[in-house]
């Protein structure tokens, strides 16, 4: 059984948030991917290496979603409901936290036709312990997601999921994350990222529909308060 989140904490989702892009990254090397990152993110498909259709076209904006009605959709299948995937990252999650994003580097999936993107989050607050490898607050850890910007043949290329909004460099977030054992590092998800806003924890699932306040009582009793 999970270990409870405390009763405090209070998640007030508005998902109706403007979606900010994250700057470009500068400093991203794309010959030193994490081989084992890299790896996670295959299922994103743009039907042709990037660098190929950098040399190509130049410059260009690749757009992939988890869900039907945009390109390179990972699924045929419906979406399923916001409120079941959220629970469904609650009950996988190996650690709760808030964090402040303070650097990105991208670098091409194994297939190369995405990008994912490692962040080093500096955590402010630990929600939930990962069991197998305490966070403490305080430290960085990293956080591996999808999508990013890089140059690709001396062309900038964005790659986005668009079911995932951005992380933006200096905000803090809600991260219900999952550990990649062979990495030490953490696995973000759309349905289990907030950004913190005011004193508000906007979603970046952008296939979310509902709206309300959700207070974190536990693993097992999370429900929306309207």
């Amino acid at each position: 059984m999970r270990p409870s989140v405390p009763l405090f904490v209070l998640l007030a989702i508005g998902l109706g948030a403007n979606w900010q892009s994250e700057p470009p990254d500068k400093t991203s090397d794309v010959s030193r991917p994490r081989r084992e990152h890299a790896a996670l993110f295959n299922q994103y498909r743009a039907g042709e290496r990037l660098s190929r259709r950098a040399q190509r076209e130049g410059r260009f904006e690749v757009t992939a979603g988890q869900f039907p009605g945009t390109p390179g959709a990972l699924s045929s299948a419906p979406p399923l409901p916001a409120d079941y995937r959220f629970r469904q990252a609650l009950l996988e999650a190996d650690a709760i936290l808030a964090g402040k994003v303070l650097t990105r580097s991208s670098a091409l999936t194994e297939n190369e036709e995405f990008i994912y993107s490692d962040y080093s989050v500096l955590v402010q607050l630990v929600l939930r312990n990962d069991p197998t490898a305490p966070i403490k607050s305080g430290s960085t850890i990293t956080v591996t997601r999808p999508g990013g910007e890089l140059q690709l043949n001396g062309h900038t290329v964005r790659a986005i999921d668009g079911f995932f909004k951005p992380f933006i460099l200096g905000q803090s977030y809600i991260l219900i994350v999952r550990r990649i054992p062979v990495t030490g590092a953490y696995l973000a998800t759309p349905e289990g990222s907030y950004q913190l806003v005011d004193q508000r924890a906007i979603s970046l699932c952008a296939g979310a529909r509902s709206t309300g306040v959700l207070r974190v009582a536990n693993t097992e009793d999370l429900t929306p308060q309207r």
